[in-house]
């Protein structure tokens, strides 16, 4: 009786912790414009910023996801708690080699929830354009060209540089997979 009475308090912890959490990324979102979440999201700390992304990814770990898709998204999750940016993109590549395009862009190119009903709705392989930008988060291209990299709401960049104060350059826009690329205009690769 003991045992189960302590799995019920358990459970219901864990249940108000959840819509605890799941309340973030809505009332972050609540009333604004895509242009108005960006803005709004250059100004959050780099762990606000963190912490949107990774109640993302519990959203998408809440569904009944195929369970490869689950266990790569919770690497990447893990990756990310420990600052492991080399685990982390090797985890997003291989997810992205398996889920069509259209999925991919609806998990992690927007903070909104991704809807899973089964099935995935595209059908588009991921593109090869996609995969470089994937590859290419973090990168120290300032390293180079001596210039500040502007990271466009990259939380990956000043999380993994050790802070607000990193190699970053926010702008007022950015676009694709977490946001982490030039603001072209495109929520995905260009044409």
């Amino acid at each position: 009786m003991k045992k189960l009475l302590f799995g019920l308090i358990a459970t219901i912890m864990v249940t108000f912790t959840v819509k605890a959490q799941g309340n973030l990324r809505a009332d972050f979102l609540k009333g604004k414009t895509k242009p108005q979440t960006i803005e709004s999201f250059n100004i959050l700390s780099t762990q606000q910023k963190s912490d949107l992304w990774i109640e993302k990814m519990d959203q998408l770990l809440s569904l009944r996801l195929p369970e490869r898709h689950y266990q790569l998204i919770n690497e990447m999750k893990n990756s990310h708690s420990q600052k492991d940016l080399n685990n982390f993109k090797n985890t997003t590549l291989e997810l992205a080699k398996i889920t069509p395009e259209e999925d991919f862009t609806q998990m992690f190119f927007s903070l909104d929830d991704y809807e899973f009903n089964g099935t995935f709705v595209g059908r588009s392989p991921i593109s090869n354009e996609t995969l470089k930008q994937i590859n290419e988060v973090g990168l120290s291209k300032e390293v180079v060209t001596g210039k500040l990299k502007k990271c466009n709401c990259d939380w990956l960049c000043d999380f993994y540089a050790g802070g607000n104060q990193g190699n970053c350059k926010p702008t007022t826009s950015g676009c694709g997979f977490l946001w982490a690329f030039d603001c072209t205009g495109y929520v995905g690769p260009n044409p």
